[in-house]
């Protein structure tokens, strides 16, 4: 990186939008990191519940937006 480079990470920006493609919004949430399939859950009862600075897609904005967050195989919606 050369000295007018700068790393910027989620916690650095409010979001972003590649124009015509996709657009993200920086935030907080209280995210489940329980997993997904069936032959992976605890015996809890209980969410596995985490705070977290993410990055989500927007899917739709109008009255009510809604967001998404995908890593590999794990996926979340918010609303």
């Amino acid at each position: 990186m050369t000295a007018n480079q700068r790393k910027l990470d989620q916690n650095d920006i409010p979001g972003f939008e590649i124009y015509g493609q996709a657009k993200y919004k920086s935030v907080k949430v209280d995210i489940d990191i329980s997993e997904n399939p069936l032959s992976d859950l605890s015996r809890d009862r209980l969410p596995n519940v985490k705070e977290q600075h993410l990055l989500l897609k927007v899917l739709e904005e109008g009255q009510a937006n809604l967001y998404t967050y995908s890593k590999g195989t794990f996926t979340r919606y918010f609303l």
